[in-house]
């Protein structure tokens, strides 16, 4: 482990600083009290959570549930104008979907804006057990509580159904978004919330507050659907620390993918100090740029398809350019200028 100490340390501090750069207020000032060796875990945290609850600003199809098209038509005046609007929103894939300022026009909800509270990492259980986003219709939110769930891809957005916060947890008069999901979409909750079986399903099962309760202790619970079948989550599993599984488990795979990278660069370079600096695109090809200290000589080094890890991340860092609207600082241009420079310089200084 020695051998690789440069470049995972190194790497450490590349997640937490890319981190930085997409939160501010409370959740920044948490974040740099977070101890040094939690700060990869919940960068890595903060990385996902802001590309699952945020909308990829790109013209989208809307496939609406039967559910859906049943309660709308049932909406008061404002909250079906408010629908209109976030469908139009998403279709055109307009940047504004994400807009979070002012409260009132904002269809993020302060639930998956956040990122810490007292007690830590904030996960929405919606999003990460099912992939389901939830977009808050209501103008007034102290007074109404109206959310509309759904589930969004790169091409596709699925309009579930009209519902509140109470249905981000299952309960005794159980979630909607589970029982329209078992209902209109079997094959999509079997493959995020698949049945148990061998449980007897009459058991005493949870209400609402206690399902609350042990998911905000980072406890994980089967839940109950209306067609009296126990599920539990394949995808969402929290940790102790309340942080979500999946990307802690991605996290770890980027860190055996780069031991196996260092390993690499020992043998055709003979020395094991390399930094990480960078993980972009290079003439289309996914790449990790490398640095020995005091030295200007870089090394880019190719991602082969197998490592799954690093380039999970690398998409994610593009859809936090889509999201934002800002460019994704590039490494390799500069690299290769700067290296242009010197180049010319000596050749101007050999013909004098």
């Amino acid at each position: 482990m020695q051998n690789h100490k440069h470049i995972i340390s190194s790497f450490d501090a590349y997640l937490v600083g890319q981190a930085k750069k997409i939160i501010d207020g409370y959740d920044l000032q948490h974040f740099k009290q977070t101890n040094a060796s939690s700060k990869p875990i919940e960068a890595i945290c903060i990385l996902d959570k802001f590309c699952r609850s945020r909308v990829t600003p790109t013209p989208k199809r809307i496939v609406f549930s039967a559910c859906y098209l049943k309660q709308k038509q049932t909406l008061p005046t404002h909250l079906a104008a408010r629908t209109e609007e976030l469908e139009s929103l998403i279709k055109q894939g307009s940047p504004r979907i994400n807009k979070t300022k002012p409260r009132s026009d904002s269809f993020i909800s302060d639930h998956i804006n956040r990122l810490f509270d007292k007690r830590g990492f904030i996960c929405d259980f919606m999003l990460y057990d099912l992939n389901v986003i939830h977009f808050n219709i209501a103008s007034n939110k102290k007074k109404e509580d109206s959310l509309v769930f759904a589930i969004i891809d790169k091409e596709d957005a699925y309009f579930i159904c009209i519902g509140t916060h109470r249905d981000l947890y299952n309960s005794q008069e159980h979630s909607k978004v589970i029982d329209v999901l078992s209902e209109e979409y079997p094959d999509y909750i079997e493959k995020w919330m698949p049945k148990i079986r061998g449980i007897d399903p009459s058991t005493e099962h949870l209400d609402t507050s206690q399902v609350k309760k042990m998911k905000l202790s980072g406890v994980n619970a089967m839940i109950l659907d209306s067609n009296g079948d126990l599920r539990a989550s394949v995808h969402g599993m929290l940790s102790c620390a309340r942080t979500p599984m999946l990307p802690m488990t991605n996290l770890q795979r980027i860190i055996s993918e780069l031991i196996q990278i260092s390993d690499h660069l020992l043998i055709t370079n003979f020395r094991s100090d390399f930094s990480f600096i960078g993980l972009e695109y290079n003439d289309s090809k996914p790449t990790c740029i490398f640095k020995p200290p005091k030295s200007m000589k870089y090394t880019y080094c190719p991602i082969s398809p197998h490592y799954t890890g690093l380039l999970w991340l690398l998409d994610l860092f593009i859809k936090i350019e889509l999201i934002t609207g800002k460019n994704y600082r590039k490494i390799i241009p500069t690299i290769d200028a700067r290296a242009k420079s010197r180049k010319n310089k000596k050749r101007l200084a050999g013909k004098r």
